[in-house]
């Protein structure tokens, strides 16, 4: 019984954990081809392009702003926004025109666009019952104009399209009144914080602005009023402070203007988007240039404008910086910008590369933060299993408090309810589909760097608690390549992480208190020469031999005890073959009960994953679980067995022992 069944489960259960190729449990340090700082590029090329042919496109044709940026130990990050126009949203009044801000507003209508008529109206029941809350997004203002019955003009705090979606008013674009005619009166909310100095133009004498702020606000220009009258700490209209259900949508902007932005053929010379900027280092300026990569393999170029796409398009755009440097943001400018033609009979978008355009993008925010005001992660093990690999982190919310600075309005107005504990400020890691991480690896004694997307199901991360949130990713290592093992990783990056704020009561989130900001790399493992590895596969063999050595040096020297003590016992007297056989199945079934548990722990440490994707550790958890409820049933019916016998056992003593006793002659 013990070759034909125990044997071959022991020999199953070890090939159970050696599945993989066995990896070092600590990497080798080779000084001959590592570098002890982790290599950055830092976007300087051999010599300054030649953009002297170039020509600024003419005011009108084409607006550039970044409309937000962030720092990390790593680099700074920035949004911009291309618009030739748009599509407008508007309340009854129809005097003014929002337009969205935010990169994923077009992506997030087009998802809504596709939901069944049944799911929208689940939507809207929930919405009624209060346990709904539209996507908030960031707007600016496009235009304000009079109408017949609106004179005094009020600049809503917010847009809400039913309970699709809620557009947020940040800033004012620029030339938003293009005819002043018929206006007495411009009022202007607090949400409002970017206000530019070409905003408001050909001001007309007499004109009053009505500001809820007391005081004009940081992002606000010197000059934003032109000398006109303001009027500080106003009363905003009660009937305004409200969102504003929306009556229309309109397209606006000059269609003729049509730009492509960066050309890549697949063969030729490319020609990408190119941001010139300047980096102070030690007090010396330093121009620098950063490419801009197509947003996807198959692109050959960006576009905007409504004839080749829509009137407008956000770019991401994360700079790799050294320690202590910084971007002057108003030296940047961007390059290869073309205007679009189409070619040939099938009417093929292409660019009019005969001129080459360039603008200066506005700054549309009034600091770049600094992920640590945020967050802070530290790198806490890296682990491997079989053909996975495990990144562990803790995640502490920083005590700095930067909510009140993104939405100070929100802050102030519940500040009472925040410090009483009725609100908490909520802090979540979002858009988790959007984010990569970045690997760099030693590969033939070089380092390589591998980007790979986040896959889950599951858009966010809730962070609990002030200090101590545990966040775990695993990944596949083909997804790497395919000679890839956890020991050659040298560091670990996010790339576009996003992290989420906002007030958050016992109902839920308060409406339009939430702010997304995004941060392009921020490490997360360090670069280093020796990764403190944990091998699972390693761990789990010795664990494995351990266990099976102490085992059966326990079971032979028990056997040889027994068999000295129950030498001149015929009942008790050891039987060599049943022994073994079953200290052979209870090392099957222990086995099988220990790695279960074992599993289950790792399932929970060192394989435990922040986000609901496969996990390499479950499909052995259910396998050894049920066996081990199946084991542990047989144990239990075999200790009632024993049980039972030697109950019996001494019965039968007992009544042996009192026939002697009626036998023996005595009175």
């Amino acid at each position: 019984m013990v070759k034909k069944f125990v044997l071959p489960c022991l020999l199953g259960l070890i090939s159970l954990f050696s599945l993989s190729s066995f990896n070092a449990p600590v990497a080798k340090n080779d000084t001959k081809t590592a570098s002890l700082n982790q290599p950055r590029l830092l976007d300087r090329k051999a010599a300054a392009p030649d953009y002297s042919s170039e020509v600024e496109i003419p005011d009108g044709n084409l607006m550039v702003s970044a409309t937000s940026s962030t720092k990390t130990s790593m680099g700074q990050s920035f949004t911009f926004m291309f618009s030739t126009g748009g599509q407008g949203w508007c309340d009854a009044t129809s005097s003014y025109l929002l337009a969205p801000d935010d990169a994923g507003f077009d992506e997030y209508l087009k998802d809504f666009n596709t939901k069944t008529a049944e799911e929208r109206e689940a939507i809207t029941e929930a919405y009624e019952k209060g346990e709904y809350e539209p996507v908030h997004f960031n707007s600016y203002v496009y235009s304000l104009n009079a109408t017949a019955s609106v004179t005094d003009i009020v600049i809503p705090r917010s847009l809400t399209r039913n309970h699709i979606f809620n557009l947020d008013v940040t800033r004012l674009g620029i030339n938003v009144v293009p005819d002043w005619t018929g206006i007495t009166s411009i009022t202007i909310p607090q949400e409002v914080t970017e206000i530019y100095s070409e905003s408001f133009q050909n001001i007309p004498e007499g004109m009053v602005f009505n500001v809820e702020p007391t005081a004009k606000l940081e992002g606000w220009a010197d000059d934003w009023n032109h000398g006109a009258t303001v009027q500080y700490g106003a009363n905003f209209p009660a009937a305004k402070a409200e969102p504003l259900s929306k009556a229309g949508a309109s397209k606006y902007g000059d269609e003729t203007q049509n730009f492509i932005i960066g050309w890549y053929p697949k063969s030729g010379e490319q020609k990408p988007l190119v941001l010139e900027y300047k980096v102070n280092v030690n007090g010396a300026a330093e121009t620098r240039y950063f490419d801009f990569a197509p947003t996807s393999a198959s692109s050959l170029f960006e576009c905007v404008g409504r004839q080749v796409n829509d009137y407008t398009k956000s770019l991401y755009c994360d700079i790799p910086l050294a320690e202590g440097e910084e971007i002057d943001f108003s030296s940047t400018v961007l390059h290869n910008i073309y205007r679009a033609k189409t070619v040939g009979e099938t009417a093929i978008t292409e660019p009019e590369l005969s001129q080459a355009y360039s603008i200066e993008p506005k700054q549309g925010f009034s600091r770049a933060y600094d992920i640590n005001d945020f967050i802070k992660c530290s790198f806490t093990g890296l682990s491997t299993f079989s053909a996975f690999s495990a990144i562990d982190l803790n995640v502490d919310i920083s005590e700095a408090n930067i909510y009140e600075h993104l939405k100070s309005n929100y802050y102030n107005t519940h500040l009472n309810d925040i410090k009483s504990g009725k609100l908490k400020i909520r802090y979540r890691l979002t858009s988790l589909t959007l984010c990569s991480f970045r690997i760099t690896y030693r590969d033939g004694g070089a380092d390589v760097q591998k980007d790979v997307k986040i896959v889950t199901p599951v858009a966010q991360f809730k962070l609990e608690q002030q200090k101590g949130n545990r966040v775990s990713f695993l990944f596949k290592n083909s997804d790497i390549a395919n000679n890839f093992s956890a020991d050659k990783i040298k560091a670990v990056s996010f790339v576009g992480l996003y992290v989420t704020l906002d007030l958050l009561a016992q109902k839920g989130p308060i409406a339009r208190s939430n702010v997304i900001t995004r941060f392009g790399y921020h490490s997360i493992m360090p670069y280093t020469e020796k990764a403190n590895l944990f091998d699972i596969n390693a761990f789990l063999i010795i664990l494995l031999i351990a266990y099976v050595a102490v085992f059966v040096g326990t079971t032979i020297g028990l056997y040889f005890y027994l068999k000295n003590k129950y030498k001149n016992d015929e009942f008790r007297r050891m039987k060599n073959k049943s022994y073994f056989t079953k200290a052979a199945l209870f090392l099957f079934g222990s086995l099988v009960v220990l790695f279960d548990l074992v599993f289950i722990v790792l399932r929970a440490s060192a394989l435990n994953n922040a986000i609901v994707v496969y996990n390499p550790a479950d499909a052995y958890i259910i396998v050894l679980s049920v066996m081990s409820v199946v084991i542990i049933g047989y144990f239990i019916k075999y200790m009632v067995g024993v049980i039972k016998t030697n109950k019996e056992r001494r019965r039968i003593i007992k009544l042996k022992l009192n026939e002697d006793v009626d036998d023996d002659g005595t009175n």
